[in-house]
């Protein structure tokens, strides 16, 4: 139970023993896993979390084997006995005895299916930034407004939206790759760290340790090495290469900070719409190509507001959802 790092909802649901400790089924689990969850508190959520999991997963497969059945029928024989001690089982009894059976073993065969074969899904709200424990042992931080998802049987294959930095560990068992889908491309790697953002219709891939290789339909394959800054669009199906470029300007997001490093108004109002869910209006356009430098709040609003104004000299009036530039 120790020697597996860092307990997850979905480590403990797919924990035999720890299946047995929810189902009561094995008494060496059950004491263990008592005297872990008196002995480590800060994963008594996560486990509460985990027991409602499996206690609503019906009959998983794992529970379904020729010496369970066995034990079921055996039950289901003691109490027929209990009853009709002084006469023989009727075919009848037998038929619906064996009927019942079956039945549970389809149904619980279906439920696994079900569960292994459902997307699991993560997103984060305007204004909020969220760290995921991926099932594999990788995380997944997420921007405002940005979300992952993947299939339950399959961690390793992650659909991105948004912003994501996925920091992947490696996969010393089955050595399998870890593949990040966009709508542009796909991304392949065994164990790094780096930064994916698929916003304004393209994907921009920051590559902060490690290596990786991008999977281009039409294109070919592109290889990344740290301090590598590559953006496509499959709209323009062109690719951009910047080399030795530093990975603060592109994950500052992850301590809650904005770099508007040398970017114009307009897209620094850009960013603000796709991390806060504002509408930006222009009144005076004159201010749209104007370049600014520095930094503004990933989670506060009113202050990023409040630095724009006074930093930088914007005209900014903020009607509920709507930021008008003046």
């Amino acid at each position: 139970m120790t020697g597996k790092g860092k307990w997850t909802v979905e480590k403990l649901v797919d924990d035999e023993s720890f299946v047995h400790w929810v189902k009561g089924t094995n008494d060496e689990a059950v004491t263990r896993w008592e005297e872990w969850r008196r002995t480590h508190p800060e994963y008594r959520e996560v486990m509460d979390r985990a027991k409602l999991i499996v206690e609503g997963i019906n009959l998983r497969s794992g529970y379904l084997s020729q010496k369970e059945v066995a034990e079921k029928w055996d039950i289901i024989q003691g109490h027929i006995l209990e009853k009709e001690r002084n006469t023989f089982f009727s075919i009848k009894n037998l038929m619906r005895v064996a009927s019942i059976i079956v039945v549970l073993i389809i149904g619980g065969l279906y439920g696994y299916n079900q569960y292994w074969n459902a997307e699991v899904v993560y997103a984060s709200d305007f204004g909020e930034r969220k760290t995921i424990d991926l099932p594999d042992g990788s995380s997944a931080e997420l921007n405002a407004n940005s979300e992952i998802s993947f299939v339950r049987k399959a961690p390793r294959n992650v659909k991105v939206i948004g912003e994501v930095f996925f920091d992947v560990r490696k996969d010393s068992i089955n050595h399998s790759l870890f593949t990040v889908n966009t709508p542009d491309l796909d991304i392949e790697v065994l164990g790094t760290a780096f930064n994916v953002n698929t916003r304004q219709e393209k994907t921009r891939v920051m590559l902060e340790r490690g290596a990786v290789q991008l999977k281009i339909k039409d294109y070919g394959d592109v290889s990344m090495k740290p301090g590598d800054l590559v953006t496509y669009s499959l709209q323009d199906q062109k690719v951009v290469r910047e080399e030795n470029v530093s990975s603060k300007k592109y994950t500052s997001w992850k301590k809650g900070i904005i770099m508007l490093e040398n970017i114009t108004v307009g897209r620094a109002l850009e960013i603000m719409e796709e991390t806060y869910g504002v509408e930006v209006i222009f009144r005076d356009s004159s201010m749209i190509k104007r370049t600014i430098k520095g930094g503004i709040p990933g989670n506060d609003l009113n202050l990023s507001l409040d630095i724009l104004r006074k930093m930088y000299g914007l005209n900014i009036e903020r009607n509920e959802n709507k930021l008008i530039i003046k």
